[in-house]
C-alpha cells in the first residue's frame, strides 16, 4: 500500500511539474505557480500527518508573503518606469516624493485636472515643475517646493478630499486651479476611491497602466493583412503580459475587501444655493469648501483661473469657439464676484486669473485646445510666479 502511494504521488508531481512548464510557456503564471504548489503537495503524502500539518502551515505563509512581494514588485517596477512620462510616484502625485519639511521650507500644492498634472508632457515640464524654480529665485534663502497635486479629469469637488489626504505634507499654500472640468456635474476623486491608498498613503500604480503600452505591443506585431494584425509575443512577453494581468487581479481584489472594511468619509455640504446661480452653485460650492478647509489649516489660498478656453467641446464651428469662450469666461466671472464677497475680509484668499496668460489657440503653446505644451506650462508659470509673489507675503 505504501510503495503503491508512493508510485502515485511521483506519476502526480511529474505530471503536475508537466503542466507548470506547459502554463509557463504560455505566459500562465497563477497556473504555473498552482501546478507547481500541487506537485510539491503531492510530495507531502508521503510524510508523517505532523509533518503534513507544519508543511501546511508554512506554504500558507509562505504564499501570502510571496503573493504580496509579487504585486509589490510589479507595482513599484510600473511606478518607476512611468513616473517621468505620464504616471506618478507610490504616494500617488506626480514628481518625486517630497522629504519631510524642513524648517523655514515653504511648501505649496496645486491642485486640478489634467492641465495642472500635466497631461501630454513629462512631470518635469508641467505648471508645478516649472513654478518652483521660478519662486525659489524669487526667494533664494528660503526652501520651496511646488507639489503636483493635478489628476485627469478631476474638477473643484475633489480639491477637498485631495488636501484632506495629503494634509501630511504640511504645505503652506493651496493653489485650486480649475475650470474646464466644471463645465459639467463632476464628482470624479480617483484617489480617495482606492482603499489602499486611503489606508496606507501608497497608491496602486498596476490599474491604470494599459498593457500594450507596457508591452511596447507595435514592437510585438506582425501585419499580415491591410485589416488585420496579429501579435506574436514571445515568451518573455507572455509571462510578463501575465504578471501585469495576475497583478492587476490580485490588486482589485485588495481593494474589494478593504474598501468594505475601511469608510470612504463624509464630504462637507455644499454651500446654500443662490449664490452662484443655478448653473454654478456646485461649481462655486466645491471651490469654497476647500478653501475654508486650507485656510482652517492656516493656509494660503490662490483660486487661479486656467487659461480661457478658445475651442469648444461641442462641434468646431467659429460659433461653438465663441461660446465656448463665453461660457468660461461666465463661470470665471461668476467664480470671483463669490469670492470678492465671500472672503472680502480674508486676507489669506487670492484670486488670480490666467485667462490670458496662454494662447490656447497657438499650437506652439497648446496642442490640443486645452492641454499646454512644455513651453506652455512654463509660459504660465512665468505668469503666475510673480502673481503668487505679490499676494503672499512669506
Amino acid at each position: 500500500m505504501r510503495s503503491r502511494l508512493t508510485t502515485l504521488s511521483s506519476i502526480a508531481t511529474l505530471v503536475c511539474l508537466a503542466l507548470g512548464a506547459v502554463a509557463f510557456w504560455q505566459g500562465r503564471w497563477m497556473w504555473m505557480a498552482l501546478f507547481v504548489v500541487l506537485a510539491a503537495g503531492a510530495q507531502v503524502i508521503r510524510l508523517p500527518w505532523k509533518r503534513q500539518v507544519a508543511f501546511a502551515i508554512a506554504a500558507i505563509l509562505l504564499s501570502s508573503v510571496a503573493t504580496v512581494a509579487f504585486v509589490a514588485a510589479v507595482d513599484l517596477y510600473l511606478h518607476a518606469r512611468y513616473v517621468r512620462t505620464g504616471g506618478y510616484n507610490i504616494w500617488g502625485y506626480r514628481g518625486p516624493a517630497v522629504r519631510a519639511k524642513q524648517p523655514g521650507e515653504r511648501r505649496i500644492v496645486m491642485l486640478g485636472g489634467s492641465v495642472a498634472f500635466g497631461y501630454g508632457v513629462a512631470s518635469d515640464e508641467t505648471i508645478p515643475a516649472n513654478l518652483q524654480p521660478l519662486l525659489q529665485a524669487a526667494r533664494p534663502q528660503t526652501p520651496v517646493n511646488v507639489v503636483n497635486l493635478g489628476w485627469q479629469s478631476e474638477g473643484a469637488y475633489s480639491f477637498l478630499f485631495t488636501l484632506k489626504d495629503y494634509d501630511y505634507l504640511k504645505p503652506d499654500a493651496a493653489i485650486l486651479y480649475s475650470g474646464y472640468n466644471d463645465w459639467l456635474h463632476n464628482t470624479q476623486v480617483f484617489r480617495h476611491q482606492s482603499a489602499v491608498f486611503r489606508v496606507t498613503g501608497y497608491l496602486p500604480i498596476v490599474p491604470i497602466i494599459p498593457l500594450a503600452d507596457w508591452l511596447r505591443i507595435r514592437d510585438l506585431s506582425e501585419t499580415r493583412d491591410l485589416n488585420r494584425v496579429v501579435f506574436k509575443p514571445n515568451i518573455a512577453d507572455r509571462s510578463s503580459s501575465e504578471a501585469a494581468q495576475t497583478a492587476l487581479r490580485i490588486t482589485q481584489a485588495v481593494e474589494r475587501q478593504l474598501g468594505k472594511l475601511v469608510p470612504e468619509g463624509e464630504s462637507a455640504a455644499p454651500i446654500p444655493p443662490g449664490t452662484c446661480g443655478e448653473r454654478w452653485d456646485y461649481y462655486c460650492g466645491s471651490i469654497r469648501r476647500a478653501a475654508d478647509y486650507a485656510l482652517a489649516k492656516n493656509q494660503q489660498v490662490f483660486v487661479v483661473t486656467e487659461p480661457y478656453a478658445t475651442r469648444a467641446t461641442r462641434g468646431g464651428t467659429a460659433g461653438a469657439v465663441i461660446e465656448g469662450w463665453q461660457f468660461h469666461v461666465e463661470q470665471q466671472r461668476i467664480l470671483a464676484e463669490m469670492l470678492a464677497v465671500a472672503y472680502k475680509t480674508e486676507p489669506r484668499l487670492h484670486y488670480i486669473n490666467m485667462g490670458r496668460a496662454v494662447d490656447l489657440a497657438d499650437p506652439a503653446l497648446c496642442y490640443d485646445g486645452v492641454h499646454l505644451t512644455a513651453k506652455g506650462n512654463r509660459q504660465l508659470a512665468e505668469h503666475l510666479a510673480p502673481e503668487i509673489m505679490r499676494a503672499w507675503t512669506w
